[in-house]
């Protein structure tokens, strides 16, 4: 089984992109869906991140993604340390969550993993190939705007925290440009067939 994964910059659409593959019948598995389910569900995890930023992460015994945010997000060192320390302690679990999935879809060709921090927690090691997602400044922006309901502040924020687009792009296999019209479709269709005849 090819294990391949798929990341992008904030707002650039890989989730988009991720459900075209999904159409193809490819199994797709979210990993940061996954992490924030675990963070409600594992209480081991759970009890990892408290031990690590407090009790103040929790509200009624669950943990307060708006609080994480808080810790997470922002120009400071403190908060890039935070991020850092949050994905060490989740990776594990993520990374079991991942080889879990690829058994239960033992028998597909290939299988897709979709990250937003794929390099930032150094999960790319993992992977056979690497699609990155690429889209136009204003278009991620106005999507992350409408999606999270932040600012635009907020939103550069958040991207001072990610590695360099050169960087993630020198290290993909595949580069799909991402605007949302059917160039798009035609584009994940030629990468699922390159991954296909790779795996044949």
């Amino acid at each position: 089984m090819i294990k391949v994964a798929i990341t992008g910059t904030m707002g650039s659409g890989k989730s988009f992109c991720s459900k075209q593959f999904e159409k193809l019948g490819v199994p797709v598995f979210n990993s940061d869906e996954e992490n924030r389910r675990m963070q409600c569900t594992n209480q081991e995890l759970k009890a990892q991140i408290v031990a690590g930023f407090g009790s103040a992460c929790l509200v009624d015994g669950r943990l307060d993604s708006v609080v994480i945010r808080k810790l997470i997000f922002g120009d400071g060192l403190e908060q890039q340390e935070n991020l850092k320390k949050i994905t060490n302690i989740s990776k594990p679990y993520v990374i079991s969550a991942f080889q879990s999935f690829c058994e239960s879809h033992s028998d597909a060709l290939y299988v897709l993993a979709e990250s937003a921090i794929l390099f930032e927690a150094g999960l790319d090691s993992i992977f056979d190939s690497i699609i990155y997602v690429v889209a136009d400044e204003k278009l991620r922006i106005a999507a992350t705007l409408l999606r999270d309901g932040i600012s635009e502040e907020e939103y550069h924020q958040r991207m001072r925290n990610q590695m360099s687009d050169e960087f993630k792009r020198s290290k993909s296999t595949y580069i799909i440009s991402n605007d949302y019209t059917q160039a798009v479709i035609e584009q994940i269709k030629i990468i699922d067939n390159k991954i296909k005849n790779v795996r044949s």
